[in-house]
Parts: C-alpha cells; structure tokens; sequence
C-alpha cells in the first residue's frame, strides 16, 4: 500500500504524463521539470511511473501560497455570498432584466436558476401596478435603504415592504425614468417627496 506522500507523488507524476500526452509541455514547465527530465518523463512505463512515485519525497516539493491560499478562499465566499444573494432575489420574484443589470446574467442563465430554484413557471407575466399606499411603502423602504449596495437594497425593500421584487423593480425604473429632482444613482434617495415620485412616475408611464 502506498504511503500518503507517495500517493501524492503518484498523482502529480501521473497528472504530469496525462499533460505530456495531450502535448501541453508548458504544464510540466510550470511545474518545474526541465526539457530533458520531460523527455525522461515521456519514456516511462505505468511501473516505472509507480515506483519513481514512491521515491517523489525525496525530489518533489509540495507547498501552499499561504497569500495566494487566503485570496482564493475570499474569492470563493465572495462568489457563494453572490449567488445566495443571487438565489434569494429570484425566489422573491427578481425579473431577468433585473438580474441582468446587477449581476450581467444571461436570459438562459435567469431560467436555468429559476429551474433549479423549481420556481419554472411560477411569477412568469408582468407584475400587477401597486396601489398608492403600496407605492408609498416601497418608496419608504427604498430610501431607508440607500446606504446599501444596489442588490442588497432590493432584497432588503422586498423584505421590509413584502411586496415582490419585479413590482419594486417596476417602480424604481419608473421613478429613475423621471425626471425626479436629487436622483444621481440608483444608491441614493429618489425623492423627498413620494408623492412627488408617484406622481411623476405614472407622468412617466403616460408618456
């Protein structure tokens, strides 16, 4: 039975001449073998191979980037962190022009979710138009949550409101589409006024 360290050898080695036989020299370059050692290397035969990998700890040097390590472990909870934020909008009802604008998902990308999600079919169709009180709520929320990032924000005002987020979504175009005095972007209070932005918004709407 091969010890832990010369199971390891064997999988790089063997990675190695998979490499090798595919002509990807540059891949064993990167690993540090010199030409002639590549060429050593093409030579061998599955029981040379095996037992070269039980003498691996005594020419292969296997360490951890620590820095590289640590960067690639934000990157990953980066990207799960997105796609649960990602995941969460579209339960709440997110459109695909939505998604499409925070995140640059593709309509394919947007069903396939909503497939995975088993929410194909369901909240498909343009949303209802709010009443005035549910447009005074959204407002509300919507400033309350300025100081967030845009997706965020979303998710936070579909949750305090209640309402669906390709109803928010709706309202929100159609308020940034007026012409709402202190609005500079989408992070920022639309209006002091919701009054103001409901009646410019259906001003909007009417054309």
């Amino acid at each position: 039975m091969m010890s832990h360290s010369a199971e390891l050898s064997f999988q790089i080695l063997r990675y190695a001449c998979q490499r090798l036989a595919e002509g990807d020299i540059n891949a064993l370059l990167d690993l540090g073998f010199l030409v002639d050692e590549i060429q050593s290397l093409e030579k061998l035969t599955l029981r040379e191979l095996d037992h070269l990998s039980r003498l691996g700890a005594h020419f292969l040097d296997v360490r951890v980037d620590h820095l590289c390590f640590t960067a690639s472990l934000r990157h990953v909870r980066r990207e799960a962190d997105s796609e649960s934020l990602q995941d969460e909008l579209i339960r709440m009802k997110a459109p695909a022009a939505m998604m499409q604008t925070l995140f640059g998902m593709t309509t394919l990308q947007y069903a396939n979710r909503r497939k995975l999600l088993g929410l194909a079919g369901i909240g498909v169709g343009r949303p209802p138009a709010p009443s005035e009180a549910e447009n005074h709520t959204i407002w509300y929320a919507w400033r309350d949550h300025a100081s967030l990032p845009e997706a965020q924000r979303y998710l936070e005002t579909g949750r305090t409101t209640g309402m669906p987020l390709n109803v928010v979504w709706a309202l929100v175009q159609s308020w940034e589409d007026s012409a709402i005095p202190h609005r500079q972007d989408a992070n920022q209070a639309i209006s002091d006024d919701p009054d103001e932005a409901l009646a410019l918004s259906r001003r909007s709407s009417m054309g």
